[in-house]
């Protein structure tokens, strides 16, 4: 086996022919996805970590242009791909083939990228921390905290202090400017001796803060057992509820934004991972388990497993497959695929259709294709989304057995439509491979096709109301070179208002502007790399193997750099394409010298062997 070799889906029944061009145009689809997620730290994506310095909205076009036609265009791909393998190998070879190229890659993505991912707040954090990082170690001290009042000596854990002024009289049950009592205090900062003496003195450990959060809650939220466990000994219970319908154990599943955040209000200064070091211990406190031998190595794992791969996302505990959902949706496509395709062998209804005449097949062809472009406007309708583009399905909510395999969109929703939607581009490639010349009209229709969608695309971002440059932003006029479009444009704008209904709380005209725009640049981008990567490139074919390395490994490098660079003041229209360029050199080099020709290159792309 020799450089050349290529994974079998490359090669039609004859080796000779390869779909030079529709292997890069996959790998293209792919790269993409390195832009949208380059673009994400300078338009004010809340959830996004890395947030730059210089923000502007109308950066957000970019990501609107590429997210509105990508993710169909690769499944239609796929499908394509997927279609040429069957014909050659069957059903069973295909899942085989795919459970090693999409599968194994998605569970060893998840594991590897997932906590990089999970905890890029860290890695700001730490960025914010340079050049000050001795004054940080010193707040950490709890006898900097200030203060002569009965509070702050149940802070320090300062015994001597406490006993003169619960000699004086002071109330220990009396709430500060925050509303907590000492015994929260010393509680949260693991003073046990505080606590004890607290207690002696008539300390109430049932009184609440002011969400009605107990001191064991406190102790909990901060991963103190020592305390949690003298408070429950004294009779707290562990299943007391504020007034958020929280416990005590319920606190020590708050993840470390939230954290971070509460810490703040609070100005609790202490170490946030040794407090998240320790959740298992407080979390056996709490059980009534003490943790030794076996136990405490699987409540280990455990916690491992809740910190690096769990995140509360809009207030739920979610598993985020991040950008590697698309594997999941493929795949989860691929088993249908192959059970259909099975059934198809086993009645041989493949022999039935090879029978048929050539004009019946070419008009059942057309058919299918109709019905698919038609049912991908209504899918686009019932995913429930309310942005341009399709709707993607990022989250397993773990609460039962069954949640692992049904994923969710952001809607919090079972994501069938999302699934629906991609089926119907994937099964679109596979009825394309059947069509003789597929992509001769595109090839030189590409201009036409882009000039269109050109026009849809200004149209969907004036009636989605999305910022973008005053040139293209219809409520203003059109603007600069393109202001001959105008009157075109308003009058195709005007003929859609017949749509300009809801169903299911989605405006239907913008799901059939989303729609015509995500169909004209697939069969745009199909002619234009039918145009010019037909032929055999040595370098177009190595960015096409690169090109599955680049899109799993980028994003924890992508939002890397832009945490590091976040405060370097450039122009957004450098800094930007910058970001995207180091993060496609950076995996470039390392997949040419590390990953091509090991195992995890065997995974990807087949096994090849270097050159001499």
């Amino acid at each position: 086996m020799n450089e050349d070799t290529r994974p079998a889906e490359h090669v039609l029944l004859s080796s000779s022919v390869r779909y030079h061009d529709l292997d890069a145009l996959r790998a293209f689809a792919m790269l993409l996805g390195i832009v949208i997620h380059g673009v994400l730290s300078f338009v004010g994506t809340p959830i996004w970590s890395a947030q730059d310095i210089n923000q502007n909205p109308q950066y957000g076009i970019v990501l609107e242009f590429i997210h509105g036609f990508r993710m169909p265009l690769f499944f239609l791909v796929s499908g394509f791909f997927t279609a040429m393998m069957w014909q050659k190998r069957g059903s069973l070879a295909i899942l085989i083939h795919r459970t090693k190229r999409i599968l194994i890659p998605l569970i060893v993505g998840m594991i590897a990228f997932a906590p990089l991912l999970n905890n890029m707040e860290s890695l700001k954090d730490w960025k914010n921390r340079l050049g000050k990082e001795e004054n940080d170690k010193s707040q950490y001290d709890k006898k900097l905290i200030k203060g002569t009042t009965i509070w702050a000596a149940s802070k320090r854990g300062d015994i001597e202090l406490l006993k003169q002024r619960i000699s004086e009289g002071k109330d220990v049950n009396r709430r500060d400017l925050m509303k907590v009592t000492p015994l929260h205090w010393a509680s949260a900062y693991g003073n046990e001796e505080t606590v004890k003496l607290l207690l002696d003195n008539g300390a109430d450990h049932s009184l609440g803060d002011d969400s009605g959060s107990t001191p064991l809650a406190w102790a909990a939220f901060m991963s103190e057992s020592g305390t949690a466990k003298l408070l429950i000994d004294a009779g707290a219970s562990t299943k007391h509820k504020n007034r958020d319908g929280t416990t005590p154990i319920d606190a020590t599943n708050i993840n470390r934004d939230t954290m971070k955040f509460l810490m703040g209000i609070l100005r609790i200064k202490v170490d946030l991972d040794l407090v998240m070091a320790k959740r298992s211990e407080i979390k056996s406190t709490l059980r009534g388990k003490d943790l030794s031998g076996g136990s405490k190595f699987t409540a280990m794992i455990g916690d491992f497993f809740v910190t690096n791969y769990v995140i509360d996302f809009y207030g739920r505990d979610v598993i985020i497959l991040h950008h590697m959902w698309f594997l999941y949706i493929l795949f989860s496509i691929i088993i249908i695929f192959c059970a259909l395709s099975l059934f198809i062998e086993k009645l041989s209804l493949h022999n039935l259709w090879s029978n048929l005449p050539e004009l019946v097949k070419s008009l059942l062809r057309a058919i299918a294709l109709v019905v698919i472009v038609v049912s991908t406007f209504y899918t686009q309708i019932f995913m429930g989304t309310g942005e341009f583009g399709p709707a993607t399905a990022v989250f397993f909510d773990p609460e039962k057995l069954h949640d692992f395999f049904t994923l969710q969109g952001f809607d919090g929703k079972s994501a069938w439509w999302i699934l629906a939607h991609y089926s119907l581009f994937f099964i679109a490639g596979v009825i394309f491979f059947g069509i003789k010349g597929f992509g001769s009209f595109s090839k030189y229709a590409w201009p036409l096709l882009f000039f269109a969608a050109s026009i849809i695309f200004i149209i969907a971002i004036n009636e989605y109301r999305k910022p973008c440059p005053d040139w293209i932003n219809l409520r203003k006029g059109l603007d600069g070179p393109f202001a001959f479009l105008g009157p075109a444009i308003q009058s195709i704008q005007e003929s859609f208002n017949s749509l300009d209904q809801e169903k299911d709380g989605i405006i239907v005209k913008r799901a059939f502007i989303t729609t015509i725009y995500c169909w004209l640049m697939t069969f745009g981008f199909i002619g234009f790399f039918r145009f010019f990567f037909s032929g055999e490139s040595r370098l177009v074919r190595f960015v096409s193997d690169s090109s599955y390395w680049l899109y799993l490994a980028h994003q924890p490098l992508v939002i890397s750099l832009q945490i590091i660079l976040a405060g370097w003041d450039i122009p957004i229209i450098i800094k930007f394409p910058l970001i995207c360029l180091i993060t496609a050199v950076i995996l470039l080099l390392i997949y040419r010298y590390i990953v091509r020709y090991s195992f995890i290159g065997t995974i990807l792309n087949g096994k090849k062997v270097r050159p001499a």
